[in-house]
């Protein structure tokens, strides 16, 4: 456990777990129902972290997954490769091999924009999930959650699930996040983008049993009175337990947001961190604001993208 410095902690409050009813069906079922994962993969690299992780997606209901691979060139050479153990062909042949166990395989070389690509082909292979790995060269990370993320979040409604590169070594035929001991925390800035990310993380915790954290962070120009903000995080908590999630808990910080983010995220070594990818105050701009962006550049945890439109 990580310490949370005592000036910017202002509230943490447990809400006693209520009876689960029998039955609850959420206007946005369809967003749990992670079947069919799409996954970005850079073969052009020596890495294979985000393969060797992927196995870990069967425990959360993935049946299926498409692995991709995005050229700036014609694809056609890429399918001629003579060299099978370096060549890009050759290690998605080998990606299929070690996920085939696990998974329903469907394999796809695109040219063009990574994200434009990964965004077009999701929708046409009817997935439920894009999946990405960022981060595995340096300063890449900063260019792929500028440019790719960026992209798939604006041409794709579906959730984004982002591996860190660091949260990727030695996992090798370990689950990066398993539902057996994960912990959802969900950002908030109680706006429309914020309850589509909230939707799609009960959802998770009703179908594995999982404990949820709603957190809102003050900033210091924000003129919100506190106990407003403690109110509106306490109904969210109310619904949350109405609708049968166990283990559902409320902080409110203060400071910036990205920064409190990362810092109640590291927290547990088990945490997803689920939140939308629109919205004002914790998530501002149209797309990726910059408190959001941060938090996708420097966690190291798997962090869900839930993009949000305005129909």
């Amino acid at each position: 456990m990580h310490p949370v410095t005592a000036a910017c902690r202002m509230m943490r409050s447990r809400v006693s777990p209520r009876t689960r009813p029998a039955t609850f069906i959420s206007e946005n079922r369809d967003l749990s129902t992670l079947r069919k994962a799409i996954v970005g993969l850079d073969l052009a690299t020596k890495d294979g972290g985000l393969v060797a992780a992927l196995p870990g997606l069967r425990a959360w209901g993935v049946e299926t997954v498409i692995l991709t691979h995005v050229s700036r060139e014609s694809p056609v050479p890429l399918l001629h490769q003579v060299d099978q153990t370096e060549g890009v062909s050759g290690k998605l042949a080998q990606a299929n091999a070690w996920l085939s166990p696990f998974f329903g395989v469907e394999l796809c070389l695109r040219s063009g924009s990574a994200g434009a690509c990964l965004a077009e082909e999701a929708g046409d292979r009817g997935a439920n999930l894009i999946v990405l790995g960022v981060g595995a060269r340096g300063r890449l990370q900063e260019a792929i959650v500028g440019s790719t993320v960026l992209e798939v979040v604006r041409r794709s409604d579906l959730p984004v699930l982002l591996f860190p590169h660091a949260a990727l070594r030695g996992r090798r035929g370990r689950p990066l996040v398993s539902p057996h001991d994960t912990w959802i925390l969900h950002p908030t800035d109680f706006s429309h983008a914020s309850q589509r990310a909230l939707d799609l993380a009960r959802e998770l915790a009703l179908e594995k049993n999982l404990p949820i954290t709603v957190l809102h962070v003050l900033d210091a120009r924000d003129p919100t009175p506190e106990e407003e903000v403690r109110d509106r995080l306490g109904r969210l908590a109310d619904e949350l337990t109405s609708a049968g999630v166990t283990g559902v808990e409320t902080v409110l910080e203060r400071g910036t947001a990205w920064e409190r983010v990362l810092a109640v995220s590291a927290e547990s070594d088990h945490t997803l961190v689920v939140m939308g990818t629109r919205g004002r105050g914790l998530l501002p701009g149209a797309i990726l604001g910059s408190q959001s962006r941060e938090v996708a550049r420097r966690i190291a945890f798997p962090l869900l993208l839930v993009p949000y439109r305005v129909r």
